[in-house]
């Protein structure tokens, strides 16, 4: 095709054509320029389907660790804070009543020195950092995730780690005041038959410091703890939700070739 072209302007120039010439040298330019435009339309279309190759990954990543990580630990959080706080109900009764020790305390001793720590999984927003928030077009859906990751997240560890900071006091100050050991107990194990006996439990009783280390936990414990984990949950599901419906209304190409 280029010998063909390079024939005709070099007959046209022998025949000393130049208005002809110069109406073909026009047209070549305007070939030209036409075949830039379409390489150029072609390498935006593959850089726009590899971005949203790119982006479908991301969001795949996020929405595993958002359901497989996060909500599954902030709901296993919540029902150890459910179980806890009944426990707290439980001792805080019996410590303003007349009743006796009874077997079934020592299991609430125990249940109330239990460790429960949100752990936040963020492989596939460390990545999403790393490639570039760009890649989610969502404005909404980026702006929630940067919120979630950056903002709400922390707000819910500190709350966290005040209420920790408490239990800790009361582990170090109190616990061995009115127990053989105080512990902290793994919350992978079962503990359904572990037990925590007071040595005195009439000592335990008149302790006052003791019972408003208690209502303060257990104010603590319903009033952030349990409606904050509630709702962050509610704050994943949310997420999960927006992220599925954007993947669902996005095509994703699937034509590799577009890609070589």
């Amino acid at each position: 095709m280029i010998h063909f072209f390079r024939r005709i302007r070099k007959k046209l120039l022998s025949q000393t054509r130049f208005s002809k010439y110069l109406i073909y040298a026009i047209g070549e330019i305007f070939l030209v320029v036409i075949g830039i435009l379409i390489a150029l339309s072609i390498n935006n279309r593959n850089d726009i389907i590899k971005e949203k190759w790119i982006e479908k990954g991301l969001l795949i990543q996020l929405k595993d660790d958002l359901k497989t990580g996060d909500l599954s630990d902030i709901q296993t959080n919540f029902r150890i804070h459910t179980q806890l706080g009944q426990s707290l109900n439980t001792i805080i009764q019996w410590l303003e009543s007349d009743s006796p020790m009874n077997d079934s305390l020592g299991n609430h001793f125990s249940i109330i020195n239990r460790v429960s720590r949100f752990l936040q999984t963020t492989s596939a927003y460390k990545t999403l950092e790393v490639e570039g928030i760009r890649f989610i077009k969502n404005d909404t859906l980026r702006n929630n995730l940067i919120n979630y990751y950056e903002r709400t997240t922390n707000h819910y560890l500190q709350l966290e780690s005040e209420y920790h900071d408490l239990r800790w006091h009361m582990f170090k100050t109190l616990n061995s005041k009115h127990f053989k050991a105080s512990i902290e107990l793994d919350v992978t194990k079962d503990w359904d038959g572990t037990t925590m006996t007071p040595n005195n439990a009439q000592k335990l009783k008149v302790d006052e410091e003791y019972l408003f280390f208690l209502k303060t936990m257990k104010y603590k414990n319903e009033t952030f703890l349990i409606g904050f984990i509630k709702n962050h949950e509610l704050t994943i599901l949310s997420l999960l939700d927006q992220i599925e419906r954007e993947l669902a209304s996005k095509r994703f190409e699937n034509n590799n070739a577009l890609f070589k």
